[in-house]
Formats: structure tokens, C-alpha cells, sequence
């Protein structure tokens, strides 16, 4: 089996493949921002090799296998990719850029790059023991555009679980992204319904999780 490390890997910036639909989210506003996020921090994606592009089911089984987002994780079957896609790996580029180094306590925003700001409103324990932190994202000063909820992995990246627009402050062609409820997106409460085991963590546990480097804690 093909390891995402190995060298017949072909790699590829933003800048270098093929972006389908593009004109049809001129009217996204957002598009152009999280495009430039991405090229911004030279976000690199890994391409299958020559005998194996346009397999799906290769890079559907990578995808999930081996992603990593410090790596640049998504394994794409050619060197194209669908304008949606675009922004459903740049919020999650953000949010894991934001999260990994985190020291802060909900409440307190982050920063990945220098216009997106991420704050997380929440933590918990997942029920495989990870801890889990439910986020909400801004462009620069503007009020929150999106919501997520992204656990962390034994890696020590933070891999998001769901986000959502809020207020249907995003949309693409073929629903890619829904209108969310008033406050918090439907996604990611279903996410927390999910995923959640016993209390959110009050102020002083979570200010213990941080010190000890988010060491999860058996159940």
C-alpha cells in the first residue's frame, strides 16, 4: 500500500491545480479570503501517482487512514479540485492552525494567520477520552461567520469534527454549506450530542487540561 510519505507522492500547492467551479462562487464573499488563507501558508495537498490518479476509493481510504493536517493531509485523486473543497479544507486549516498551540481558556481568541481569529467557547472530554473544544471563527473584527468543533488527536493535531456557517453567513452551490440555526450550527450540536461524555469542563479543569499539555485522562 501506497504510505502518504512516500516519494511517488506527487505534491502540490493551492496555486498549482486546477480549481473547478470557481467562477460560480464569485458571489460567495468569503471564497476569496479562504482561498488566500491557504495560499498564504503555502498549504500543500499530496496528489496520487500517474498509474493511480482518478482512483477514488485510494484516496477516499488515505483520506481517512492517514490524514494529517500538519502534513497537509488531503490526498486528492489528480491535480484538480472542486472550488467547495477550497473552503471546506481552508476552515479546516484554520481551525487546527489556531487550536495546536493553544493556551488559552474559552473565551479568549486565537489567531491563524493574521485576519482570522478563532475563539473556543467550550471544552470537553469525547468519549474515547480526547478532549474536544467547541470554536467559533471571525474575519479580522467582524462578528463570528462560522462555528466548529474540532478534538484533538494522539498527533496533537486538532481534527474537526463539524463547522458549520452561522446564519447562513456562508453558501456554495449544492448546499456544500447550510444555513445554521440563530446562534450555534446545527452540525456541531449534533457533533456535541455525539460526541460529548459527562460535564463541560468548568474554568479550573480545563486550566488544568492546558497546563498538562491536553493529556487525556482515561474514563
Amino acid at each position: 500500500m501506497i504510505m502518504p510519505t512516500d516519494p511517488a507522492f506527487l505534491r502540490h500547492s493551492l496555486s498549482s491545480l486546477r480549481i473547478d467551479d470557481e467562477p460560480s462562487f464569485k458571489h460567495v464573499g468569503l471564497y476569496a479570503e479562504l482561498k488566500k488563507a491557504l495560499l498564504s501558508a503555502d498549504y500543500m495537498f499530496r496528489v496520487l501517482p500517474e498509474p493511480l490518479q482518478g482512483r477514488w476509493d485510494h484516496a477516499l481510504l488515505l483520506n481517512l487512514t492517514f490524514w494529517g493536517a500538519a502534513e497537509g493531509g488531503d490526498v486528492l485523486t489528480e491535480p484538480r479540485i472542486d472550488a467547495d473543497v477550497v473552503m471546506h479544507v481552508a476552515w479546516h486549516h484554520l481551525a487546527n492552525a489556531a487550536l495546536v498551540p493553544s493556551g488559552q481558556r474559552a473565551g479568549s481568541p486565537l489567531h491563524a494567520g493574521s485576519q482570522w481569529r478563532v475563539t473556543p467557547v467550550l471544552t470537553f472530554q469525547a468519549k474515547n477520552g480526547a478532549y474536544c473544544r467547541e470554536y467559533k471563527m471571525a474575519l479580522e473584527s467582524s462578528p463570528p461567520i462560522a462555528s466548529g468543533l474540532a478534538c484533538r488527536a494522539p498527533s496533537g493535531q486538532w481534527i474537526v469534527q463539524a463547522h458549520e456557517a452561522i446564519d447562513g453567513s456562508v453558501s456554495a452551490p449544492g448546499g456544500a454549506y447550510q444555513k445554521a440555526g440563530k446562534n450555534t450550527a446545527q452540525s456541531v450540536d449534533a457533533a456535541f450530542t455525539k460526541l460529548r461524555s459527562g460535564d463541560v469542563l468548568g474554568a479550573p479543569a480545563e486550566a488544568e487540561s492546558i497546563a498538562k499539555g491536553w493529556k487525556s485522562k482515561p474514563h
